[in-house]
């Protein structure tokens, strides 16, 4: 019996590993509010990106209704990492240093200069991989990404989410 609950905790194991390392250009901020990932170039929803292209963010909502939200500040709406293919992470720039500020997640809109708005498909720009990260070698990198996003928890309650983590690829040619 217990050789298989050892095989059966190895295989989910292995099952949870492979999730994690999922490619995805869109997850959920709320069960109500998407994020995706945009190329620049075409506009197409993709996993993988050019190190010099602009990638582009989109909000929408699942249910096509109105939904509170809300960015924070450029500086403190996204959280972000790029590694290399050996899993190193690779240094920010100081325009990527610049650009990852940690946010008190307790203070209110006023202190933390939230402006709200609706959800919308309207297309953001993120950034240039090339600009907020010292990329000096070719190859392919992976992107982990978070929002932060000021939304309706509940009926009567407001505050900042943050959302699963996306991962999508980086081509530096």
């Amino acid at each position: 019996m217990a050789k298989y609950n050892v095989i059966i905790t190895v295989f989910v194991f292995a099952l949870l590993l492979n999730a994690q390392a999922q490619l995805t250009n869109k997850v959920a901020i709320t069960p109500n509010i998407d994020l995706t990932l945009v190329e620049w170039s075409n506009g197409a929803s993709t996993n993988r990106y050019n190190s010099s292209d602009e990638i582009l963010f989109m909000v929408s909502a699942v249910d096509g209704k109105g939904h509170v939200f809300a960015l924070l500040r450029p500086e403190q709406s996204f959280i972000f990492d790029l590694r290399d293919a050996r899993g190193n992470s690779v240094a920010k720039t100081e325009a990527g240093l610049k650009m990852s500020k940690s946010v008190d997640i307790t203070k209110g809109p006023k202190e933390m200069g939230i402006r709200h708005q609706g959800v919308g498909n309207q297309l953001n720009n993120l950034f240039v991989p090339d600009k907020y990260f010292v990329i000096q070698d070719k190859g392919v990198y992976t992107l982990d990404l978070q929002i932060r996003a000021w939304v309706q928890k509940t009926n009567s309650q407001y505050g900042v989410v943050i959302s699963p983590p996306m991962r999508v690829e980086i081509d530096k040619n």
